[in-house]
């Protein structure tokens, strides 16, 4: 059986996968794969700090949920990170749900740089606990 810190570790490991392909989507032009990639890096780096707190979301909004409930609420995390998580998730839905729905350069550019910050604040807030 896995450890929390191992599963922690392993979505960590996910989400670093997840910014790499945004950002070769981005290089190609392939803004919505990006703005998607951008988001599941975001969604697995929220993943790997519930699994530290031992705690199990069974859907998207379950994991925006639990994240503001056990790390924004508790100020162990900065509110800015949960509406990077909340934008993120929207703007995925749009990119990957709506019709007709151009995504650009400047969205997917943003949305990879959040993912990006938000990414770098988890790892630190882990290697922290790690001490």
């Amino acid at each position: 059986m896995k450890t929390r810190e191992e599963l922690a570790e392993f979505r960590i490991q996910k989400a670093q996968r997840c910014l790499e392909s945004a950002s070769l989507s981005l290089q190609q032009h392939y803004y919505d794969e990006s703005i998607s990639s951008s988001y599941y890096a975001i969604f697995h780096s929220a993943r790997a700090l519930l699994a530290i707190e031992n705690v199990l979301a069974k859907s998207h909004t379950g994991v925006i949920s639990l994240f503001s409930l056990h790390f924004i609420k508790t100020g162990k995390i900065d509110k800015v990170f949960s509406k990077i998580l909340s934008e993120a998730f929207n703007k995925r839905n749009e990119s990957d749900y709506l019709d007709f729905f151009l995504a650009n350069e400047k969205d997917a550019t943003e949305q990879l740089k959040s993912a990006e910050l938000f990414y770098q604040e988890v790892v630190k807030f882990i290697r922290h606990l790690e001490r």
